[in-house]
């Protein structure tokens, strides 16, 4: 996929996420927080990867962040 179309669908997902507090995009990344936990979507498509991270203070729930954004990419 084109880098332009990576960065709208990590922007996308990340909004249905409920990731929108201190939404920004830099460059190849999406950042954006909800409650303790931060998310981010890098797009580097001329190197044919897309990074998820999610990070905060509980694992499990970490793990369902990142499940709500990774799956619906």
């Amino acid at each position: 996929m084109e880098q332009k179309e990576c960065v709208q669908r990590a922007e996308r997902v990340m909004r249905n996420a409920g990731m929108s507090k201190n939404f920004e995009i830099v460059g190849q990344s999406v950042f954006g927080e909800r409650d303790a936990y931060t998310a981010q979507v890098r797009c580097i498509t001329d190197k044919g990867v897309v990074i998820f991270v999610v990070a905060g203070p509980k694992l499990e729930e970490a793990r369902e962040h990142m499940r709500a954004i990774h799956d619906k990419f």
